[in-house]
Protein backbone atom coordinates (compact mmCIF):
# COMPACT_ATOMS: atom_id res chain seq x y z
CA UNK A 1 0.00 0.00 0.00
CA UNK A 2 1.53 3.39 -1.14
CA UNK A 3 1.89 6.22 1.64
CA UNK A 4 0.89 9.60 1.20
CA UNK A 5 3.25 12.01 1.49
CA UNK A 6 2.90 15.22 2.06
CA UNK A 7 4.13 17.80 -0.17
CA UNK A 8 4.94 21.84 0.83
CA UNK A 9 5.58 24.39 -1.44
CA UNK A 10 7.32 27.49 -1.29
CA UNK A 11 9.28 30.37 -3.32
CA UNK A 12 13.21 30.80 -2.61
CA UNK A 13 13.99 34.24 -1.26
CA UNK A 14 17.03 35.77 -0.50
CA UNK A 15 18.06 31.82 -0.15
CA UNK A 16 16.06 30.98 2.03
CA UNK A 17 12.54 28.47 1.30
CA UNK A 18 9.46 30.71 2.33
CA UNK A 19 6.87 27.84 2.36
CA UNK A 20 3.07 28.72 1.64
CA UNK A 21 1.82 27.27 4.24
CA UNK A 22 4.19 27.38 6.85
CA UNK A 23 2.32 26.62 10.19
CA UNK A 24 1.10 23.20 8.69
CA UNK A 25 4.72 22.76 7.77
CA UNK A 26 5.87 23.41 11.30
CA UNK A 27 3.14 20.97 12.72
CA UNK A 28 3.80 18.35 10.18
CA UNK A 29 7.50 18.61 11.21
CA UNK A 30 6.53 18.83 14.67
CA UNK A 31 4.69 15.27 15.01
CA UNK A 32 7.94 13.89 13.74
CA UNK A 33 9.92 14.65 16.54
CA UNK A 34 12.60 12.01 17.49
CA UNK A 35 12.45 10.19 13.65
CA UNK A 36 14.96 10.48 10.89
CA UNK A 37 13.61 12.93 8.23
CA UNK A 38 14.93 13.06 4.16
CA UNK A 39 14.13 16.36 2.51
CA UNK A 40 13.55 16.73 -0.86
CA UNK A 41 13.89 19.63 -2.21
CA UNK A 42 13.02 20.03 -6.88
CA UNK A 43 11.89 22.79 -8.34
CA UNK A 44 7.81 23.02 -8.34
CA UNK A 45 5.92 20.92 -11.21
CA UNK A 46 4.20 23.50 -13.36
CA UNK A 47 2.60 21.31 -15.77
CA UNK A 48 -1.01 19.79 -14.61
CA UNK A 49 -0.32 15.83 -14.03
CA UNK A 50 -2.43 12.70 -15.91
CA UNK A 51 -3.20 11.31 -12.34
CA UNK A 52 -4.86 15.13 -12.10
CA UNK A 53 -6.85 15.25 -15.30
CA UNK A 54 -7.96 11.66 -14.45
CA UNK A 55 -9.10 12.64 -11.29
CA UNK A 56 -11.15 15.26 -12.65
CA UNK A 57 -12.83 13.21 -15.53
CA UNK A 58 -12.64 9.69 -13.80
CA UNK A 59 -13.90 10.75 -10.37
CA UNK A 60 -15.49 14.72 -10.57
CA UNK A 61 -17.28 14.39 -13.64
CA UNK A 62 -18.20 10.46 -13.32
CA UNK A 63 -19.47 11.39 -9.92
CA UNK A 64 -21.85 14.23 -11.27
CA UNK A 65 -22.80 11.67 -13.93
CA UNK A 66 -23.74 8.66 -11.88
CA UNK A 67 -25.94 10.93 -9.54
CA UNK A 68 -26.78 13.36 -12.02
CA UNK A 69 -30.45 12.54 -11.58
CA UNK A 70 -31.40 15.53 -9.39
CA UNK A 71 -30.50 18.55 -12.45
CA UNK A 72 -29.68 16.42 -15.41
CA UNK A 73 -26.12 17.63 -16.24
CA UNK A 74 -25.60 14.97 -18.89
CA UNK A 75 -25.15 11.40 -19.59
CA UNK A 76 -21.31 11.68 -21.28
CA UNK A 77 -18.11 13.13 -19.53
CA UNK A 78 -17.90 15.73 -22.47
CA UNK A 79 -21.51 16.60 -21.68
CA UNK A 80 -21.05 17.03 -17.86
CA UNK A 81 -17.46 18.55 -18.65
CA UNK A 82 -19.38 21.20 -20.35
CA UNK A 83 -22.07 21.87 -17.65
CA UNK A 84 -19.40 22.43 -15.47
CA UNK A 85 -17.33 24.52 -17.29
CA UNK A 86 -20.50 26.59 -17.49
CA UNK A 87 -21.17 26.95 -14.30
CA UNK A 88 -18.16 27.59 -12.78
CA UNK A 89 -16.75 30.44 -15.52
CA UNK A 90 -20.43 32.12 -14.45
CA UNK A 91 -19.52 32.57 -10.97
CA UNK A 92 -15.93 33.54 -12.06
CA UNK A 93 -16.43 35.72 -15.18
CA UNK A 94 -12.25 36.99 -15.57
CA UNK A 95 -9.68 36.11 -13.45
CA UNK A 96 -8.93 33.99 -10.56
CA UNK A 97 -6.32 34.49 -7.47
CA UNK A 98 -4.33 32.22 -7.39
CA UNK A 99 -3.03 30.99 -3.63
CA UNK A 100 -0.04 33.32 -3.75
CA UNK A 101 -1.99 36.31 -4.51
CA UNK A 102 -1.28 36.31 -8.34
CA UNK A 103 -3.74 37.29 -10.91
CA UNK A 104 -3.84 34.14 -13.31
CA UNK A 105 -6.20 34.91 -16.40
CA UNK A 106 -8.99 32.10 -16.62
CA UNK A 107 -8.45 28.94 -19.53
CA UNK A 108 -11.65 27.77 -21.15
CA UNK A 109 -10.48 24.69 -21.23
CA UNK A 110 -8.49 22.25 -19.23
CA UNK A 111 -6.17 21.01 -21.65
CA UNK A 112 -4.55 25.22 -21.57
CA UNK A 113 -4.72 25.12 -17.45
CA UNK A 114 -1.09 24.37 -15.78
CA UNK A 115 -1.12 22.32 -12.34
CA UNK A 116 -2.28 24.96 -10.55
CA UNK A 117 -5.17 26.12 -12.52
CA UNK A 118 -6.70 22.95 -13.16
CA UNK A 119 -6.12 22.68 -9.09
CA UNK A 120 -8.20 25.00 -8.86
CA UNK A 121 -10.93 24.60 -11.50
CA UNK A 122 -11.56 20.77 -9.71
CA UNK A 123 -12.54 22.58 -6.39
CA UNK A 124 -14.70 24.84 -8.01
CA UNK A 125 -16.10 21.98 -9.71
CA UNK A 126 -16.57 19.99 -6.95
CA UNK A 127 -17.95 22.76 -5.21
CA UNK A 128 -20.85 23.15 -7.29
CA UNK A 129 -21.56 19.77 -8.05
CA UNK A 130 -22.36 19.78 -3.98
CA UNK A 131 -24.58 22.96 -4.12
CA UNK A 132 -26.10 21.66 -7.44
CA UNK A 133 -26.76 18.21 -6.87
CA UNK A 134 -26.02 17.88 -3.20
CA UNK A 135 -23.35 15.43 -3.44
CA UNK A 136 -20.03 15.42 -2.33
CA UNK A 137 -17.10 14.24 -4.08
CA UNK A 138 -14.48 12.37 -2.95
CA UNK A 139 -11.04 14.01 -2.05
CA UNK A 140 -8.38 12.13 -4.60
CA UNK A 141 -7.14 10.45 -1.32
CA UNK A 142 -9.98 9.13 -0.74
CA UNK A 143 -10.17 6.99 -4.31
CA UNK A 144 -8.12 3.92 -4.84
CA UNK A 145 -5.82 4.14 -7.76
CA UNK A 146 -4.32 1.08 -9.24
CA UNK A 147 -1.00 1.38 -9.71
Amino acid sequence: MNKLIPKFFGKVVNGKVVRNRQALYDAYIKGLEGKDVEEVLQLEQKDKTLPQTGYFFGVVCAVAIAEGDKTRPGNTTAEVYEWLQGKVWKRHPRTFIAPDGTEIPKAYNISKMNREQLAWFIDECSMVIFETLEIIVPEPTQVYWEQ
